[in-house]
């Protein structure tokens, strides 16, 4: 059974341009360092970055090659489908789904969604859908097969841009598991995704406390807690609500 991590990667944002192509330390894109962070984890069979055929999403590709990860050039606009071919591409049976503006993702809770996933015989596990850890430690895991069944309840423009968002909201048809964070990690006010300036020199300063150290979510919260000049940098960023 083929397990792919599959990263979705764009350079074009409305909110900050080009974010995940900015130096976040060392002279390292924030693409780059999720890439490196990732491939640490030795129960994924392939890392796939799934990026759009627009020119000017070349430089990703360009990152792909150079750290010897795959990659898949698809639709800008239905991400969904985009997803879709990548997985079929490299012959994914299970997709372990993480979003490239979440550079400082808990290595351990990719595993947790995994191992739940695996021992147990639900269609989706996650731990963002009830938002419960930081923003930005989100994961998904589910089969190529339950996503192809989504595309019959993906009737909106959101569904295809979302690529969850057809399962999340038909619990009828695919079965969830939702894992929540235990107390010393339940801070779902904290933000560490890269949407907005304030949220890049968050992440920038944190990457760079942590850098070439071992590090997981309960860390950052620990060095956020005693920082708290850097913890407010992004408190007052407004974040995007989806409604299930």
């Amino acid at each position: 059974m083929k397990i792919s991590l599959i990263i979705e990667a764009r350079s074009q944002s409305s909110r900050l341009p080009k974010k995940i192509l900015k130096k976040c330390f060392n002279n390292m894109t924030f693409l780059e360092y999720l890439i490196r962070r990732v491939k640490k984890l030795d129960f994924i069979d392939n890392i796939i970055i799934a990026t759009t055929i627009n020119p000017k999403d070349l430089e990703i590709v360009g990152i792909a090659k150079k750290l010897k990860v795959k990659y898949f050039r698809g639709s800008e606009e239905n991400v969904l489908d985009r997803i879709i071919k990548a997985a079929k591409k490299f012959k994914t049976e299970i997709i372990v789904r993480v979003t490239s503006d979440c550079p400082v993702i808990d290595l351990d809770l990719i595993y947790q969604a995994y191992y739940v996933y695996k021992n147990n015989k639900s269609d989706y596990v996650s731990n963002g859908f009830i938002r419960s850890y930081p923003l930005g430690m989100d994961v998904e895991v589910f089969s190529l097969k339950v996503l192809r069944k989504s595309l019959r309840f993906a009737n909106n423009p959101e569904c295809k841009e979302h690529i969850t968002l057809a399962i999340r909201r038909n619990p009828k048809e695919f079965d969830h598991l939702n894992l929540i964070a235990p107390k010393s990690l339940k801070y779902p006010k904290i933000g560490l995704t890269l949407d907005y300036k304030e949220d890049l020199i968050l992440l920038k300063k944190i990457i760079k406390y942590f850098w070439n150290k071992n590090y997981n979510c309960k860390d950052i919260i620990e060095y956020l807690s005693k920082n708290k000049k850097v913890a407010k940098l992004n408190n007052h960023v407004k974040r995007t609500i989806y409604k299930y």
